[in-house]
């Protein structure tokens, strides 16, 4: 891991990024980001841009929910690492063994106690989310939903329980690959692989009826998880 400092910001990254990579960086943070339009899009803001010598990148903008946010929207108490670095954690532990999602290549913090903290991943080239693609293209889902039981068994077997997974954070390419975003919250799980199993099909119906998805895409991710199990 390397961690520069530049004029009061952290910058942890797992790539030897150069002074111009940095800069362009902190200008991107320091600029208005795009606003989610839809609610499984979560919290968040994220902003795509491009990036010399990288090429596509997205940053993410951490944003507190609940009442806190229309007193401190984007600051948090520091605990331990910021919200960014662990999510860069989690997710380069999910794709060293073998998981997809994208390359975080950097998270930059500003501030001591009270701080603010973004992410900066490689841009994964998909047009749809599951949960959009079920609308726009049904006839792509079932592939795609056999791809993404593979990567959430994944999860359950190293024991990472990726809280806000649903079907607006699986990204889907052409090919039909998915891959999963927003680890935000994700952390180890300390009880057995059976019950971690039974949360993420918990939460999993729970989303589809909330956004009201078409029931295939409960019927088919719930059983392809129940019939795919290596406790």
């Amino acid at each position: 891991m390397n961690v520069d400092h530049i004029a009061g910001y952290e910058i942890g990254s797992s790539l030897s990024l150069n002074a111009t990579q940095k800069k362009e960086i902190l200008a991107l943070i320091q600029n208005p980001v795009q606003k989610q339009n839809q609610s499984l899009e979560g919290r968040a803001s994220v902003r795509h841009a491009d990036l010399d010598g990288v090429g596509r990148i997205v940053v993410k903008t951490y944003r507190r929910g609940g009442l806190l946010r229309f007193f401190v929207s984007s600051y948090y108490i520091r605990s331990g690492k910021s919200r960014a670095h662990q999510e860069f954690d989690l997710m380069n532990d999910f794709r060293e063994v073998g998981g997809h999602a994208p390359e975080p290549l950097c998270y930059v913090n500003l501030g001591s106690l009270f701080y603010r903290t973004w992410l900066v991943t490689r841009e994964v080239d998909a047009q749809y989310t599951l949960a959009q693609l079920s609308h726009h293209a049904p006839e792509l889902v079932h592939q795609a939903l056999r791809n993404l039981v593979r990567e959430v068994d994944l999860l359950i077997q190293h024991k990472i329980f990726h809280v806000d997974l649903h079907p607006g954070n699986v990204l889907v390419q052409d090919s039909g690959e998915v891959s999963l975003v927003d680890f935000d919250k994700a952390h180890r799980y300390q009880g057995a692989p059976r019950a971690l199993r039974q949360q993420y099909l918990r939460r999993w119906r729970r989303a589809v009826i909330k956004h009201e998805l078409p029931d295939d895409l409960s019927e088919l991710f719930c059983g392809g998880l129940l019939t795919s199990t290596h406790e």
